[in-house]
């Protein structure tokens, strides 16, 4: 099963117009599966796989000048070099549109990477979890509604919502990652849930900030999830978590 994801439309107008298009998300946001959608003239690559890793890391600018067709790298940020040699790529041919895409997390080094060597040459779009409506299959007339200037009597006729306060409540509860809508067990979703905090940890945090404590940070992301709505004491939660206000004050702005 795929979800259609409304995204598509943009990324596909986005490679008319620039040379490379880059997706930023969190992991099991489906940035894979995106590019999976390209077509089968795209070649394909991952830099978590060791293989294609090395075969572009060796030697950035010659993997590039050959191989010419539209290409996807998957998880850009373990790559810095790249980012250089892709700025010579595309300015070797600059007219040329639809190159490249790039897909990674919202890291501080591919956010760096992308504004000094892609300036002017890439497009970035946010890759977000499912939006309730793709999950309900919310009728999509209300915006043509809106932008005819409907009355209110109009919208109120011919608007048939699916969705109910319950099913707000469990996508609130629930969240937007794909994979758990599609595969519709509460078993997988609790155990899903569990890999990707633990993934984060490990690969993400763990990766861009060596040497923090991943337990108390761990601690850290579930007194996160009492606060919502609420005013944030940093002293308060430095108590908490038995951790000095400087270095919780580090945890909500890591970077």
């Amino acid at each position: 099963m795929y979800i259609k994801r409304s995204v598509t439309p943009l990324i596909l107008e986005y490679l008319k117009l620039f040379p490379c298009v880059v997706l930023l998300g969190s992991r099991q946001a489906r940035k894979t599966t995106l590019l999976s959608q390209l077509g089968d003239s795209w070649q394909r690559y991952d830099l978590e796989l060791r293989a294609d890793f090395d075969q572009i890391s060796i030697d950035p600018d010659l993997f590039l000048r050959t191989n010419s067709k539209e290409m996807a790298i998957d998880e850009a940020q373990l790559l810095p070099k790249l980012f250089p040699a892709l700025r010579v790529a595309i300015d070797r041919d600059r007219s040329r549109m639809g190159r490249f895409v790039l897909t990674g997390s919202s890291s501080p080094a591919l956010l760096k990477s992308v504004s000094e060597s892609l300036a002017g040459r890439a497009a970035v779009i946010d890759i977000r979890p499912l939006i309730f409506h793709k999950l309900v299959e919310e009728p999509q007339q209300f915006c043509k509604l809106l932008s005819a200037n409907a009355s209110i009597h109009e919208l109120m006729d011919q608007i048939q919502y699916k969705s109910t306060i319950q099913m707000t409540d469990n996508y609130w509860l629930k969240g937007g990652y794909p994979a758990p809508w599609v595969r519709r067990e509460d078993r997988f979703r609790s155990l899903s849930t569990e890999q990707n905090v633990r993934s984060y940890l490990e690969r993400d945090v763990g990766r861009l900030f060596a040497g923090i404590d991943s337990t108390r940070f761990r601690l850290f992301l579930q007194t996160l999830a009492t606060l919502s709505g609420n005013i944030i004491n940093y002293s308060e939660v430095a108590r908490s978590l038995a951790l000095s206000q400087p270095t919780v004050r580090d945890y909500f702005f890591l970077k």
